[in-house]
């Protein structure tokens, strides 16, 4: 453990300044899970002092109870592989404020290969997330008023390609949804007498 330690304390200035001053919630923990050190913002966002978090567990200290299988699932991986990339994973401050974050694992080794710690990264991602939720309710929400209108809704392009079409277009059509998006909508839904007239103005 001094040994690992020594190597820390010796880091060069240029990643000590990175590590200090990242944006991002910054880690090293032992093959063990123990918590070596961490930088300002990560001590501004959970809310402790560097002496209630340095030499606690990381996963139970950090990491709400619910998400302790997957973590541990993760913590496992990262020591058998060295690595983690772009893990969606849910973070607990020392107040019970819950926040989302993407989580990056590198492996610092000895000459002998061996791991001696990782240096992991938390972005925080809620309102990335919260964006994302709002964007696929709209979504459900325009989808939910198509399928409950009793006529035709169809979205074309510029080519005449069927984009979207509601449930009672569906319906009416006689088709499943399928079997009609991606299809040309003026030759292949419209009656041939009509077709020229709605293309010239469409």
């Amino acid at each position: 453990m001094t040994k690992v330690r020594d190597n820390i304390k010796n880091r060069p200035p240029t990643y000590k300044a990175f590590f200090e001053n990242s944006p991002d919630l910054c880690y090293m923990v032992n093959p063990k899970g123990i918590i070596l050190d961490c930088n300002k913002r990560a001590l501004e966002v959970l809310g402790y002092t560097k002496n209630e978090i340095v030499g606690k567990p990381l996963l139970t200290t950090v990491y709400p109870p619910e998400y302790q299988e997957k973590v541990t699932n993760l913590f496992n991986k990262w020591k058998k592989e060295g690595t983690l990339r772009d893990e969606e994973l849910v973070i607990r401050t020392k107040s019970g404020q819950l926040i989302d974050v993407v989580l990056d694992v590198a492996a610092v080794r000895d000459d002998k290969g061996n791991i001696q710690y990782s240096t992991s990264i938390q972005k925080i991602i809620t309102d990335q997330k919260k964006t994302k939720e709002k964007i696929i309710n709209e979504k459900k929400k325009a989808q939910y008023y198509l399928d409950v209108a009793h006529v035709i809704i169809v979205e074309i392009d510029e080519t005449g390609i069927v984009k979207q079409i509601n449930k009672a277009g569906c319906n009416l059509l006689g088709y499943k949804k399928d079997e009609i998006i991606g299809k040309s909508w003026f030759d292949g839904f419209l009656p041939k007498r009509i077709r020229a007239d709605v293309k010239e103005l469409s």
